[in-house]
């Protein structure tokens, strides 16, 4: 089943000490659940992984309902749906044009902090119109708004795009390549942690925005990130009609049919994305709210990804279901921005 994409909107802060306490406190005992949880769940029923990843899969609600929301709006997520293909053809891969033209609309007219498109432009394919995108990302490097771009390991385990994209020789790069791959869980396939580093200098696509973009100076270990996938998106509108609004928290414990008692039918749907979206369509539209686009767009950290019909590039998140993979990357990213050099070891 394919999401559709309407508009999404954000925002409330909390601000007094009384709620602060309240929240800290509760906090403590979610943390403290959760631990007795995982602890228990393999020494009841030793022989059962997939009793203890249900396990896993239940605290994971209750911790990211917890999460700390103050950079969730630090990042938005631009998919690139049905409508926003080009018009004239309307199929997959558009043409290298296309993408130039994204990424100056939302680079040159709305100045994020950065731009990370998960699309890989590995495959060497005939396009004449290859030398435009080229041109667009190191339009955007001089307006000092830096562009990651996923890719791919070659043999040597280098990571590598098509040939015609390298900047000119004697320039500055025009954007830094990025791993986009990740390892799902053999038992369950869903995602649980996210790799920094792979191979001598390889980074993901979360670390290189903390590092260069924000500043962070995370340091280097051989362990991947565990994630935490925030769950509180109350105050945004729905990514889909077939996803839900949440806290996370205890309720989210319950068996989905005593959910559906006390909340209604939605109560079974999956929760919908923690990070705020919006698509290439809504972009495009001549009645878009220019108030709302500047505040998605100006100053944050923008990654474009799929979410087209028929394409596959999607994660399976213990808390949100089925996803956009780009959303992955937005949590994780939003992981570094919350924990800095203290993200969760996997």
């Amino acid at each position: 089943m394919q999401p559709s994409f309407p508009r999404f909107v954000a925002d409330a802060n909390h601000s007094s000490e009384k709620v602060e306490l309240s929240y800290g406190r509760s906090l403590i005992v979610a943390a403290i659940v959760a631990i007795v949880m995982l602890w228990a769940t393999p020494r009841l029923t030793p022989s059962s992984d997939l009793l203890t990843y249900a396990a896993a899969r239940l605290q994971a609600r209750l911790v990211g309902g917890h999460y700390d929301i103050a950079h969730r709006n630090d990042t938005t997520v631009v998919l690139i749906d049905d409508d926003s293909l080009d018009q004239q053809k309307g199929a997959w891969p558009v043409p290298y044009r296309t993408h130039a033209r994204w990424l100056r609309n939302i680079g040159l007219i709305h100045k994020p902090k950065a731009i990370f498109l998960d699309i890989t432009f590995g495959r060497e394919r005939d396009d004449p119109t290859l030398p435009d995108l080229a041109a667009a990302l190191c339009e955007l490097r001089d307006a000092n708004i830096p562009v990651f771009l996923a890719a791919l390991p070659d043999a040597g385990g280098n990571l590598r795009l098509r040939s015609g994209l390298a900047t000119p020789e004697g320039e500055k790069p025009c954007f830094t390549m990025v791993d986009v791959r990740y390892t799902p869980s053999k038992v369950d396939r869903l995602v649980w942690s996210y790799p920094l580093w792979s191979g001598e200098h390889a980074r993901s696509a979360a670390l290189a925005i903390a590092q260069d973009a924000a500043g962070l100076p995370i340091a280097r270990t051989e362990e991947a990130m565990a994630l935490t996938w925030g769950v509180n998106n109350l105050d945004q509108r729905r990514f889909s009609p077939d996803c839900r609004q949440a806290r996370g928290g205890y309720a989210e414990m319950l068996p989905s049919y005593v959910r559906t008692l006390i909340d209604g039918p939605d109560a079974t749907q999956p929760i919908c994305p923690y990070t705020r979206a919006l698509t290439l369509s809504e972009l495009r539209a001549p009645d878009a709210d220019g108030t709302r686009l500047a505040d998605m767009l100006t100053g944050r950290y923008v990654m474009i990804g799929a979410a087209l019909s028929g394409f596959n590039d999607t994660v399976l998140s213990p808390v949100h279901d089925s996803i956009p993979g780009v959303f992955m990357h937005a949590m994780a990213l939003d992981n570094l921005l919350t924990y800095q050099n203290d993200y969760k070891r996997a």
